[in-house]
């Protein structure tokens, strides 16, 4: 008992003796470590004071006088008093008495005053921008359904006119807003460019400058053209570019008058889309299986073209989806609405979609009323109308002639003709007509007299019009008599003979578009004249409408072919 009292009261010694200086080290340490926390205030508070300085300076020379300058002011005189209270708490007194109140009170106000410069500086910035835009407000935009024309079905605001404008030396105005020159600027897909140049059309004309650029950005367009490769083309090209081959639906609806256009529309597709993949083109004529067409058209072709009777009745069948059709386009509208394509045309609209949006073109010879009214039963949107006056059809690379004949004997006339074709045998030659039994008469005698002449009617059946057509273009009859207007054929002959005179003066240049078409020579015209008053005014007629000159036939006609 005796040790460990002894063991106690030495243990308590010994801590009595150390436990001073272990006290004395620890504050030293705590006044040290308030010292440096101090002078870190200290140091703190100067940058906040002389900040705060600097932006009340800075505030009371920039900030503008405003209506709203009783509340600058105020927060100018609370940045003052914040200031002061900074001052007067970071004496070194009140670190002495409570170190960590005084810490929580400077944090607290530096707060408060980051808080209200941030006002100050956003309300100097709010007022700077009205000072700068003190525009009023425009009023909220009222949407007026009833001009719109996507919702109201019912209005038809007039169409567009684009027509070529001339100077003085007849040559196109280049000022004109959407014509583009070469097809290589027409932003088009690299295969569809390269079919276009091997198939032969280097340069477009003056309607595909015109006519291909809004077809692209797909435009309603009523396009004035003479049939031909370049009038095809111009609504070809655009079906292609914006056709989607990944999507096996029938995109494209190509309605035209006869079988030999619906033909020649159908091979210029395949040639043009010759290095593109997957392109999918129905022909669609009359005359042919209605079981095969069927069967075809189930296919969902991308491209359909043909006759409007037998689209109409495939459409009947269910056998053509129009679901998705984006592109109707209406070729040789003219003799569509002879042949009553209106009809037709009101029954095929109803079987478009409707929630989608129809491009419908409409080429034609001549833009009339009833072409017109026929836009109000497609409901076309804002058409643009492509025009091309009537003498400014393109007659380059024809010479025009006249050979009168004295009406003494009623069979002179044939003996001139006789007599002109013996002496240019072996040339592609084509005799127009304005009866049939004019027709019938020369094509006999002609036959008589062992020169390969054949007749074509215009009510013949289709067979028998491509079997007719096929033994004038092969060359065993080189000589064709018809009453018919053809500008359909893809062929180009030396020579057009209008045996009689048409009626009409723009007749004369729808005969002559196969001699126009060919630019490798120079065509011939020749009009037979009589002593009948008639024919010198239908003469003198053509000539003022395409501003040409005809003088009388050569008599070195062989030689000049």
């Amino acid at each position: 008992m005796t040790t460990l009292n002894n063991n106690s009261s030495s243990s308590k010694s010994k801590s009595s003796q150390i436990e001073p200086v272990a006290v004395q080290a620890t504050l030293e340490d705590v006044a040290a470590g308030i010292n440096r926390v101090e002078n870190v205030l200290l140091d703190l508070t100067k940058q906040i004071i002389i900040l705060n300085e600097n932006i009340s300076t800075f505030l009371n020379q920039q900030l503008p006088q405003s209506s709203n300058g009783h509340k600058t002011k105020n927060l100018v005189h609370q940045l003052d008093v914040q200031q002061t209270e900074i001052k007067r708490s970071t004496s070194i007194r009140t670190y002495h008495k409570d170190t960590s109140d005084s810490i929580g009170n400077l944090t607290l106000q530096v707060a408060t005053l980051s808080t209200s410069v941030a006002q100050l500086i956003s309300q100097q910035q709010q007022q700077q921008l009205n000072n700068v835009i003190a525009l009023p407000r425009p009023p909220p935009r009222i949407p007026r359904w009833d001009h719109d024309p996507y919702r109201n079905l019912n209005h038809r605001p007039p169409p567009r006119i684009i027509s070529p404008r001339r100077d003085s030396n007849n040559s196109v105005d280049k000022g004109i807003d959407d014509v583009i020159e070469k097809f290589e600027n027409m932003r088009l897909r690299p295969e569809l460019l390269r079919g276009i140049l091997n198939y032969g059309l280097d340069r477009p004309s003056s309607v595909q400058q015109r006519g291909i650029p809004l077809l692209l950005k797909g435009q309603d367009v009523i396009a004035q053209a003479k049939a031909g490769k370049e009038k095809y083309a111009t609504y070809c090209i655009p079906i292609l570019q914006n056709m989607e081959l990944q999507s096996m639906r029938t995109q494209a609806l190509i309605i035209t008058s006869t079988n030999e256009t619906a033909g020649h529309i159908y091979r210029l597709i395949l040639g043009l889309s010759t290095l593109m993949h997957h392109v999918e083109c129905m022909l669609c004529i009359s005359g042919g299986n209605i079981g095969d067409d069927v069967k075809k058209a189930q296919k969902r072709p991308h491209i359909i073209i043909g006759t409007p009777n037998r689209i109409c009745d495939l459409v009947n069948l269910d056998a053509i989806d129009l679901s998705y059709l984006k592109m109707f386009i209406v070729d040789d509208a003219e003799h569509l609405l002879i042949q009553g394509f209106k009809e037709h045309a009101i029954e095929l609209r109803k079987n478009f979609p409707k929630t989608t949006i129809i491009q419908t073109i409409i080429f034609s010879g001549s833009v009339n009323t009833e072409i017109m009214d026929l836009t109000t039963s497609l409901q076309m949107r804002e058409p643009v109308r492509i025009l091309v006056k009537k003498n400014e059809q393109n007659l380059n690379g024809v010479r025009h002639y006249y050979l009168y004949v004295a009406m003494e004997r009623s069979d002179w006339k044939f003996e001139a003709l006789a007599d002109l074709l013996e002496s240019i045998k072996n040339q592609t030659i084509i005799i127009y007509c304005n009866k049939e039994s004019t027709m019938d008469s020369i094509c006999y005698k002609l036959c008589e007299r062992d020169l390969n002449a054949i007749a074509l009617y215009g009510e013949v059946g289709s067979s028998q019009r491509d079997s007719i057509l096929d033994k004038f273009k092969s060359g065993k009859n080189n000589i064709l008599i018809t009453t018919e207007v053809l500008m359909d054929i893809d062929l180009s002959v030396q020579l057009v003979i209008h045996f009689e005179l048409p009626s009409k003066p723009e007749d004369y240049g729808k005969r002559i578009t196969l001699v126009s078409a060919s630019g490798s020579y120079q065509g011939v015209s020749i009009s037979f004249v009589t002593s009948k008053v008639k024919d010198m005014s239908n003469l003198r007629a053509i000539e003022s409408l395409y501003k040409i000159k005809m003088p009388e036939m050569p008599i070195n006609l062989p030689e000049i072919l």
